[in-house]
């Protein structure tokens, strides 16, 4: 029985002593890698901001020239039918 409590004992003094010399542990990290291209980005996203914005305004223009075709065709297809009459 003396030996069940020997072993957890040993095994606990054995796990203390490794925590506690951890913490004289100290790493230098050095960032080998490039920076990320933030500037590159904002770039990237301002052309397309402005990019979608054009395209916007585009559909906006044919929407209003796609109304005033039909408006005119409207009125083309009734002069078509007073002449026909």
């Amino acid at each position: 029985m003396m030996l069940y409590v020997i072993i957890p004992l040993c095994a606990l003094l054995t796990f203390t002593q490794q925590v506690t010399s951890g913490g004289s542990c100290v790493c230098d990290l050095t960032n080998s890698e490039q920076p990320f291209p933030h500037d590159k980005l904002s770039t990237v996203e301002d052309n397309a901001s402005k990019c979608n914005s054009e395209i916007t305004r585009q559909k906006e223009d044919i929407s209003v020239l796609e109304k005033r075709m039909m408006e005119n065709f409207g009125r083309v297809y009734s002069s078509l039918q007073v002449i026909e009459e």
